[in-house]
């Protein structure tokens, strides 16, 4: 069972920065290069003369978080994964580093602590900072030029829509799964066919649309929508996914 857990644990750790063995909730036994990096001595490294509890250099906010994940997991004997914030000692400041492990087991299969490795992800939880401030900016920019945008992977047939498309065709976000059913229910049915052709000469032909048409809404207004769509392809040439965008422009033309 440990030669299992071991291979598990290569699994999950292949690249990564340090390997710590420990208790649920403990610092154990450090190996590596990892705390140096953060600017501990050699001597805050040793077992013998370090704190054995990791709340040392945890954030404090992070603690019962993570604590209660570890005690988790060792009570399901699963895998696990978390993220917490690890203090800094040369800069004084915070970075983000991610804990896989897997459960370690006595001869008589007792979970006894856990083998897991620690890598700094500070990078990436900075990218997905961005990412959400950019994605949130989007998202206003949307609702306030009533724009919304989707797209459609070719080979799973998932469609993902903004939540301004969705509102644009009567729907709350996250009320309906995005699909071509959901969209066709709202256009009118005078306009249906023509809407439909339109994606399939996108499909069949590779070459962008610009559609106007009307959606009627739950309350049986009708609205006019311009749709704008492109095919994208992969790196081999084959089509991979349709995206576009709607735009309301029904005060513009009543």
């Amino acid at each position: 069972a440990q030669d299992e857990d071991s291979l598990r644990l290569a699994a999950v750790g292949a690249g990564k920065s340090a390997v710590v063995v420990g208790g649920a909730g403990r610092m154990g036994r450090w190996l590596g290069r990892f705390l140096s990096a953060q600017g501990y001595t050699t001597g805050a490294l040793d077992p013998a003369t370090a704190p054995s509890d990791d709340n040392w250099v945890r954030h404090p906010d992070d603690n019962v978080r993570v604590a209660a994940r570890l005690r988790e997991a060792m009570h399901a004997r699963e895998p696990f994964t978390t993220r917490y914030r690890m203090h800094h000692y040369v800069t004084g400041g915070w970075i983000w580093v991610e804990l896989s492990g897997v459960p370690v087991r006595s001869a008589g299969s007792e979970v006894v602590g856990y083998r897991g490795i620690v890598r700094d992800i500070s990078e990436e939880v900075a990218r997905e900072a961005d990412l959400r401030r950019s994605e949130a900016v989007l998202e206003q920019a949307q609702r306030l030029t009533r724009v919304g945008s989707f797209a459609s992977d070719i080979e799973t047939g998932e469609v993902r829509w903004s939540d301004e498309q969705s509102r644009l065709l009567g729907y709350e976000p996250g009320e309906v799964t995005p699909a071509a059913e959901a969209f066709y229910a709202r256009v009118h049915e005078d306009d249906r066919e023509a809407v439909r052709d339109a994606f399939r000469a996108l499909a069949q032909t590779g070459e962008p649309m610009a559609l106007g048409y009307r959606v009627v809404l739950p309350d049986g207004m009708v609205r006019h929508l311009d749709g704008v769509a492109e095919l994208r392809r992969d790196v081999d040439g084959r089509p991979a996914e349709l995206v576009g965008a709607t735009q309301d422009v029904t005060e513009r033309l009543e």
